[in-house]
């Protein structure tokens, strides 16, 4: 049987499947896309306008032990992000700036929608930091509140492997 979604006018109307049940479901296809030039690339220290902010005061180091985290950071609770003279653990700082390379904005060839597709495999708890909104939903989808807009679905396993 195919159940037609919450969301829909025909909700709670089911009807019989007429393909196989062991057709697959449709794979979404994603292609480079250009970016977009109306729209501004930002990435780590992005300053086109070469902007100078007066002079903050060193408060020192972040304080961290080994490793630095956010959690822990003295630099995180004033709002300052961890750089090469405010902490000793650089890139290993988990208040550091950076971009990762296993992720892309891509287009659906059907669609034409743009949407930030992994390009190498994740491990659990390598998300540092996305600059939208990351929800737990349910995993069926009639239990599922409506969402204002568009939202990144991400299956992970909890048990940390």
């Amino acid at each position: 049987m195919i159940q037609s979604s919450p969301l829909s006018k025909f909700a709670e109307v089911t009807r019989p499947l007429t393909a196989p049940a062991t057709a697959a479901a449709s794979v979404k296809i994603f292609v480079d896309a250009p970016w977009p030039p109306r729209v501004a690339y930002l990435h780590e220290y992005y300053n086109p306008k070469a902007i100078k902010l007066l002079y903050v005061h060193h408060f020192g180091d972040c304080g961290c032990n080994d490793p630095c985290k956010i959690d822990t950071c003295r630099n995180a609770w004033i709002n300052i992000l961890c750089t090469d003279s405010r902490c000793i653990w650089d890139e290993l700082s988990s208040n550091h700036p950076r971009e990762s390379p296993k992720v892309k904005v891509m287009q659906d060839a059907k669609t034409c929608q743009y949407a930030a597709v992994a390009t190498l495999p994740f491990k659990a708890g390598d998300v540092g930091e996305y600059l939208g909104q990351l929800r737990c939903i349910p995993k069926y989808p009639s239990s599922r509140n409506c969402n204002q807009g568009y939202m990144l679905s991400m299956h992970v396993r909890t048990d940390g492997a």
